[in-house]
C-alpha cells in the first residue's frame, strides 16, 4: 500500500514510498565533495511543483498516511500526482490546511482527500541558507 512522502520523495522498490526523516541533500552532497566534487559542480534542486497523493483516509493526513494513488490532475498541469505551484497556491487559498515538517524544513498541506508535499518561499530560503554553507 502507497504511503505519504514528502516534497522531495524519493521511490524506492515495492509498492511504497518512504519519508526518510534525514536530511537527503546533506548525505548526498557531503558524499560527493568527500569523494572529491567539487561544491560549485553540485546542484540543488528548487522545485516549483508539488507531488500529490489521494488519501485513504482524509482524517489521517500525517507522513506516512496510506494513499490510493496519485493525487488529482490540476486544471494546468492535467496531470495525476502533480500541481504546479500556482495550483498549489490556489488549493491553499481554497481552504486546505498548510503544515510545516520541521525535520525536512518543508510544508505539506491537505484538503479533503488530496494531500501535497512542495516547496515554498520559507523551504527555498533555508536550502539558500544551507547551500551557502556549504562554500565555507
Amino acid at each position: 500500500m502507497p504511503a505519504l512522502a514528502i516534497s522531495s520523495s524519493l521511490p524506492v522498490p515495492g509498492d511504497h514510498y518512504l519519508c526518510l526523516r534525514i536530511q537527503i541533500k546533506d548525505y548526498a552532497m557531503n558524499y560527493w565533495k568527500s569523494n572529491g566534487a567539487p561544491a560549485e559542480k553540485l546542484v540543488v534542486g528548487f522545485p516549483t511543483y508539488g507531488n500529490t497523493f489521494t488519501l485513504q483516509n482524509p482524517s489521517n493526513t500525517a507522513l506516512g498516511a496510506p494513499t490510493s494513488g496519485p493525487g488529482p490532475a490540476g486544471p494546468y498541469t492535467q496531470e495525476a500526482g502533480t500541481l504546479a505551484y500556482y495550483e498549489i497556491c490556489s488549493l491553499l487559498n481554497s481552504g486546505a490546511t498548510q503544515v510545516w515538517d520541521a525535520p525536512q524544513d518543508v510544508p505539506y498541506a491537505y484538503k479533503g482527500s488530496t494531500w501535497v508535499g512542495y516547496d515554498n518561499i520559507k523551504s527555498f530560503n533555508i536550502k539558500v541558507q544551507w547551500e551557502m554553507g556549504m562554500y565555507q
